[in-house]
């Protein structure tokens, strides 16, 4: 991506209102899919992250055709969740970093890239999901092991995503004192 492209959206983001909105889209759906998942226990997260086929089939199986239909349900939020978390955590590292008459550092356009690729993995691992959860492919170690390196790699990014927040936010309180 053309960096002064990246730029210009970075600064389109780095707005309070846009963190709230998103932020409050994100809890939203964030909520809704606990309320549907957390019947399943924490079946779902290792469902996400296994990248064993034997351990993919036992949790489906522990859950029975009930519990598959609950998890499959859940994706009517779990395709929309990568958008509006990515731009909440986008928009909160530019938010918390961007300074005015400033071009940011080729290293925070990188972090403020990261929710968008964490929200595309997340996307490709749903995708592997519902196609092996429908039957549209078969659930194979290939299949399970792309699905898992997709999710463990979402997991990865959302996190030095936070992280970076973290330390922007402590960065900005600082300089305010």
């Amino acid at each position: 991506m053309e960096t002064n492209r990246v730029e210009r959206f970075y600064f389109k983001l780095a707005q309070g209102r846009i963190v709230a909105v998103f932020g409050f889209l994100y809890a939203a759906s964030q909520l809704m899919m606990f309320r549907i998942l957390s019947r399943l226990g924490s079946d779902p997260l290792m469902l996400q992250i296994t990248f064993s086929k034997e351990r993919f089939l036992e949790i489906l199986g522990g859950w029975g055709r009930w519990g598959v239909g609950l998890y499959k349900s859940h994706y009517w939020f779990d395709f929309v969740h990568p958008i509006w978390y990515s731009i909440f955590l986008a928009s909160f590292i530019a938010w918390l970093s961007a300074k005015k008459g400033v071009s940011p550092s080729k290293g925070l356009l990188l972090l403020f890239c990261l929710p968008f690729a964490a929200g595309l993995c997340d996307l490709v691992e749903n995708t592997f999901h519902v196609l092996m959860l429908n039957s549209v492919i078969r659930i194979t170690a290939f299949s399970v092991a792309a699905s898992a390196a997709f999710a463990n790699t979402k997991w990865l990014l959302a996190g030095i995503s936070l992280a970076a927040i973290i330390v922007l936010g402590i960065k900005k309180a600082k300089a305010r004192h």
